[in-house]
């Protein structure tokens, strides 16, 4: 059903693994879309087009970062991308940092990949329909329309969500992400100086790892929020499906997971009536600190 999982698909034209096979593709997109994060497009482009005249390529089409496949439905053909000059091009986008630094997504570096490399007639639209509920994109017969949600759900989602929020405090979910999760991941992954109790030791020690594992400038990776890194250790370092949820765990089951990680348990609902968000900010607050959280003058 729409809205249960990351992306559902909705209707398609047939066997698009056929059609592939059929038509002599090695990748089949859903929509071709803009890449509508400014600084990815203005320091990937001058990119590409130094990377085309040094190594004397002619793209299918004029380089256009702006422009891109979206990635939350394609098909490929796997082999194409273990050919040498395709992993040669890929190996030096990696070498840029630019993936961390500037917010290189795999979907530009798709489209850029399949333009140098692959002929125009080997990347085809696949005719699919498919909601992706965690950006609220609806794609149409290749085109994208306008995001259509099932109200009354939602409605009574959003709900529940606010009362959720009413007793676990507004400021749980930022204590969380910014003074816990440094920790968990921190310890999980052993990271040097581990284990740790307070974020700011936990939050040096995971930009060194950085810093250590990607051979990248201190300047670079001491822009990184807490947040930002706990992620960036556990997928893009280990690519691990844990102790974090992935951003697709959405609305309560994101919230309960938290609860989880934070208190070793289920969330559960509170039995007592006269339950108040002062007392449950204040339980929240005495395990912040208790994890480390700044002193406060």
């Amino acid at each position: 059903q729409p809205g249960e999982y990351p992306v559902a698909l909705l209707r398609g034209s047939g066997d698009p693994f056929a059609q592939l096979r059929r038509e002599g593709a090695v990748y089949g997109y859903g929509v071709l879309t803009e890449e509508k994060h400014r600084e990815t497009v203005h320091t990937m482009q001058p990119w590409l087009e130094v990377y085309a005249t040094s190594r004397g390529l002619k793209p299918g089409a004029p380089i256009n970062a702006q422009e891109m496949y979206f990635t939350n439905f394609f098909i490929s053909k796997t082999a194409w991308w273990l050919s040498e000059a395709v992993q040669h091009f890929l190996g030096a986008v990696e070498r840029t940092g630019h993936i961390y630094d500037h917010r290189w997504g795999d979907a530009p570096i798709q489209s850029a990949t399949l333009n140098f490399f692959a002929a125009p007639e080997e990347v085809v639209l696949v005719t699919v329909d498919y909601t992706h509920l965690s950006t609220q994109n609806e794609i149409k017969n290749g085109t994208e329309v306008a995001f259509v949600q099932e109200k009354k759900r939602l409605n009574a989602l959003s709900t529940v969500e606010a009362q959720l929020s009413e007793v676990m405090g507004s400021t749980f979910e930022f204590t969380f992400t910014n003074l816990l999760a440094p920790c968990l991941v921190g310890n999980y992954f052993q990271i040097k100086g581990a284990p740790f109790d307070e974020e700011p030791a936990a939050t040096r020690a995971m930009k060194h790892e950085m810093a250590d594992r990607l051979s990248l400038p201190w300047k670079d990776v001491d822009k990184y929020a807490p947040w930002e890194l706990a992620q960036a250790i556990q997928f893009d370092l280990n690519h691990a499906e844990g102790p974090l949820p992935r951003d697709t765990v959405v609305g309560l089951d994101r919230m309960a997971a938290f609860v989880r990680l934070a208190l070793r348990r289920e969330r559960r609902e509170p039995e007592n009536k006269e339950y108040s968000k002062e007392k449950s900010e204040s339980k929240n607050n005495r395990w912040c600190f208790a994890f480390g959280r700044s002193k406060r003058s």
